[in-house]
């Protein structure tokens, strides 16, 4: 319930075993889609539009070794709908001594990429800000060096705040 990304549980088969709440907003699918053939309803391309059939991704390799794969900026859609772009991750669920299928895992790249730009422009902001107030010191330190004793002071204060200018600007 509190993953956001979509769930789809697929059998040995490819069948649909499960699906959550964004899995059934992305696929457009309802409960009844469950005991279907997944790649009934569901198609995949690659990062250059190019129709990926159920072999061409690494499930069977997956439902063999055990181990998670993870496939990267390709595109799914429901059939006849729109592509989105996304990272595809594949996960094996089994019991204590068999494969029972797979746990597809989509994380939309939009959202992804959202984030990473917000968190690119927080970091402009902050440097930005630490730039300003560090020229402002700056400025409050020439009004103190007016003084002889002061002076020294003030000129170690300027050595240092011009190499935190140079790191801040690296």
């Amino acid at each position: 319930k509190n993953i956001d990304d979509a769930v789809f549980a697929i059998n040995q088969k490819f069948e649909i075993v499960y699906l959550n709440k964004a899995a059934r907003e992305l696929s457009k699918l309802t409960n009844s889609a469950i005991g279907h053939y997944l790649f009934d309803f569901i198609s995949f391309k690659d990062k250059d539009g190019r129709i990926l059939d159920p072999y061409a991704l690494p499930l069977e390799q997956t439902l063999v070794s055990k181990q998670q794969s993870l496939v990267e900026n390709i595109q799914i859609a429901p059939k006849g709908k729109s592509y989105r772009r996304i990272d595809l991750k594949i996960l094996p669920a089994f019991s204590s001594d068999e494969v029972l299928g797979l746990l597809l895992v989509v994380h939309e790249r939009e959202a992804k990429e959202a984030e990473v730009q917000k968190r690119s422009d927080a970091t402009t902001l902050s440097l930005s800000k630490f730039l300003y107030f560090l020229n402002k010191q700056k400025q409050a330190i020439f009004s103190v060096a007016q003084n002889k004793q002061a002076a020294a002071a003030s000129q170690t204060l300027l050595r240092q705040n011009e190499e935190l200018k140079n790191l801040a600007e690296d």
